[in-house]
């Protein structure tokens, strides 16, 4: 059975996996940039997003304005890594550690997720475009189209719509009693 077959068979979860993420998405919009100019505790507390160095294997904390695929303190591609708890994120220092340490952390490594090599272009364009530090929008839709999403121990990047159900499984099956868990970011309480 291919994928598209599954994703037929399945589609109130691939339904409700394109919701969770596109979610995702607007909760990390609503980070960048603010709410419309405004501050509240959220937006105030986080301090970035974490990325994963993929010459070390080891977590960093990169800036609200990096869209992955940057170039990771080693020098390698560093990639967005989604972080979840089924508690509180509690502001941990994650940076430095691996995903086999994020347990003893009470976390788990729910997928990583980047900008397709058409999206990068696409973004590489528009900053250059801006005015002099001005934050670069990417309308939501085009981001849904260039993103691209790989869970861990799998090193195939899929298009975000076509792998929410697999992100949604993780998700669901990450927490006891039928709760959903927190995605969590640096400075987060």
């Amino acid at each position: 059975m291919g994928l598209r077959d599954s994703m037929n068979n399945n589609s109130a979860v691939v339904t409700i996996g394109a919701v969770a993420l596109l979610v995702v998405a607007l909760l990390v919009l609503v980070m960048q940039f603010g709410g419309g100019g405004t501050t509240n505790k959220f937006t105030a507390s986080v301090k970035g997003f974490w990325f994963y160095d993929t010459g070390t294997n080891q977590f960093y904390i990169a800036s609200l304005d990096d869209i992955a695929p940057v170039i990771a303190p080693s020098g390698k591609p560093g990639i967005q890594a989604m972080l979840f708890t089924c508690d509180e994120c509690g502001n941990r220092d994650l940076s430095g550690k691996t995903p086999d340490d994020l347990e003893a952390e009470g976390m788990v490594l729910g997928y990583f997720t980047q900008l397709s090599k058409e999206g990068r272009k696409y973004m590489d364009m528009k900053k250059k475009d801006a005015p002099e530090g001005q934050r670069v929008m990417i309308d939501p839709q085009l981001m849904q189209h260039y993103r691209q999403v790989r869970v861990p121990n799998n090193d195939r990047w899929m298009p975000e719509m076509a792998a929410s159900h697999i992100t949604i499984e993780i998700m669901q099956n990450m927490c006891t009693g039928g709760s959903f868990p927190k995605t969590c970011m640096p400075g987060m309480k």
